[in-house]
């Protein structure tokens, strides 16, 4: 699972790169990364850094998520860091 779970992980990195670092993500996009981040804290909740991240939330502009796309895949970084 963990194996499945970094590839998916570093999936989305790569694909969060092909959007520009300051445009808001996408909604479905958004989705994806909290699917991931759900996992990984069923997965190993007790990792303090799994543990202190948070799903990210529908910004009020519109179809989006409330980060942009360079903070994502900060972040996606960072959860896949911490499951190796």
């Amino acid at each position: 699972m963990a194996d499945d779970l970094g590839a998916r992980l570093d999936d989305l990195y790569e694909k969060l790169g092909s959007f520009p670092s300051r445009e808001y993500v996408p909604w479905q996009v958004a989705q994806v990364f909290n699917a991931l981040l759900a996992a990984a804290q069923k997965a190993d909740g007790d990792d303090p850094v799994i543990a202190a991240l948070q799903p990210v939330e529908q910004s009020m502009l519109g179809p989006v998520a409330n980060v942009d796309c360079a903070t994502m895949r900060t972040t996606t970084a960072i959860l896949r860091g911490a499951l190796s």
